[in-house]
């Protein structure tokens, strides 16, 4: 399963902590607190009409989004509040709120939001987005059943339908009283970074800037920002800066790319998925970052394995840094400081995954701790504002 369990271990409210018999000491009693509040956070469903590529018929489809209810809660404040937002796609196996959490956006001055994927069983109406992953589950077969949220990027209606839940709720945010319009972005981990690829050309002049971890485009996409044989790029004139993390040592997603139907990864459908290398370097053509180009390694810090994260940048002609490749030698699929919003159950969190890691039917592998990645997704969205 692509991106499969981003956060399963740590990143639990205490009920459901006592529930699957994790050990007490992993989450102090003030992040559960903290945690368990932000899962609290309602989903607001928003419906749309997309047409269904399969059927070519139109269809109504909904998509659950988070929301903060403390937003609403002095009216006479309103317009003072105004924030860049984030928006954050899950990798699957996982939900928005927990995603938003276990990769450290929650602490930002952002207003951070996150949409939630379709999943495989009906959702629960109290609970639209339920995890239900156990050590048991880790250490033995997968239930047959997804019971977590899974972006479809095999079904082209179904990513069809999630770009144009994308563009609706952009769309709907231009006068909303909390949100910038002009600094929206849009970061997609592992399955909601390959959604947020296929649906790039939608989003270019509706956010200022966009980022991925651990996912890959489709020759067919890239064509599309590019102008590839035969075919013209969409919104030409149109910057899409991009900021991309991927590890070295991904099982999940190859840095090197995925040819089609891959007997391996069967949920990658008839399509080759390109490189990173090939990503970034059709990324600075896009975006005309060919100016210059500047490299460096970040200092090790406390990570304890031997992973190291090296940051290319790419500048256009005015000196703005329009494209940015931070490649963790020797990771795995996991964001970069994973976890750390919850610093004192970090490391225990993390020992915990790794234990249990190399019984997963593809590892996820080792976690970089040397920075947050999600602070240099921050840093460089905020280098951008749409004109």
């Amino acid at each position: 399963m692509i991106g499969a369990v981003t956060c399963c271990i740590g990143l639990i409210s205490a009920n459901q902590a006592a529930e699957q018999n994790f050990p007490a000491e992993v989450i102090p009693l003030a992040e559960q607190n903290f945690i368990s509040a932000r899962l609290k956070w309602p989903y607001i469903p928003i419906a749309v009409t997309a047409r269904n590529e399969v059927s070519n018929s139109d269809t109504t489809t909904t998509r659950y989004w988070t929301e903060d209810p403390n937003l609403r809660a002095d009216p006479s404040q309103l317009n003072k509040y105004k924030k860049p937002l984030i928006i954050v796609l899950h990798g699957n196996g996982t939900n928005a709120n927990m995603a938003i959490l276990s990769n450290g956006f929650s602490h930002m001055q952002f207003d951070v939001r996150g949409m939630n994927a379709g999943a495989n069983i009906k959702p629960d109406p109290k609970n639209p987005c339920q995890v239900e992953v156990t050590l048991k589950t880790l250490v033995t077969k997968p239930q047959p059943e997804q019971k977590c949220k899974e972006f479809r990027i095999k079904e082209p209606a179904t990513v069809e339908d999630d770009g144009n839940h994308l563009v609706k709720y952009i769309d709907s945010l231009q006068n909303n009283a909390y949100v910038d319009p002009k600094r929206i972005y849009v970061f997609g981990e592992s399955g909601g970074g390959f959604v947020l690829l296929r649906n790039l050309c939608k989003l270019a002049g509706k956010v200022a800037a966009v980022g991925i971890s651990a996912a890959l485009p489709r020759y067919r996409d890239v064509n599309d920002w590019v102008g590839g044989a035969g075919s013209k790029s969409c919104s030409p004139n149109v910057s899409i800066p991009y900021i991309h993390i991927h590890g070295t040592a991904d099982q999940r997603v190859n840095i090197d790319g995925v040819n089609a139907n891959d007997s391996a990864n069967n949920e990658w459908g008839n399509y080759i998925h390109v490189s990173v290398d090939d990503t970034i370097k059709n990324m600075v053509s896009r975006n005309s970052a060919n100016f210059s180009t500047e490299t460096h390694s970040f200092p090790r810090g406390s990570s304890t394995n031997q992973t190291r994260v090296t940051s290319t940048t790419y500048y256009a002609q005015d000196g703005l840094a329009m494209v940015r490749l931070l490649k963790v030698e020797g990771g795995g699929h996991l964001m970069p400081g994973l976890l750390s919003d919850v610093p004192n159950a970090q490391y225990a969190s993390i020992s915990l995954l790794n234990k249990f890691d190399s019984l997963l039917p593809t590892p996820l592998g080792p976690v970089n701790l040397d920075i947050v990645g999600a602070d240099e997704v921050a840093k460089f969205f905020m280098l951008h504002k749409l004109n």
